[in-house]
């Protein structure tokens, strides 16, 4: 849902994300992670 754009993690707090990329990483794969960064970073929902 975060790679298609249905969630969003524009407002999670940096250490959160921290931590979600870690267990992302963990559980699917880098690759995947890497996606989820890019739409972390192409996100504009809130100010960072």
């Amino acid at each position: 849902m975060i790679i298609n754009g249905e969630e969003s993690l524009g407002c999670l707090p940096e250490e959160d994300l921290d931590s979600l990329l870690r267990l992302i990483t963990e559980r699917f794969s880098k690759d995947y992670t890497k996606k989820v960064i890019e739409a972390f970073a192409s996100s504009d929902v809130c100010d960072r």
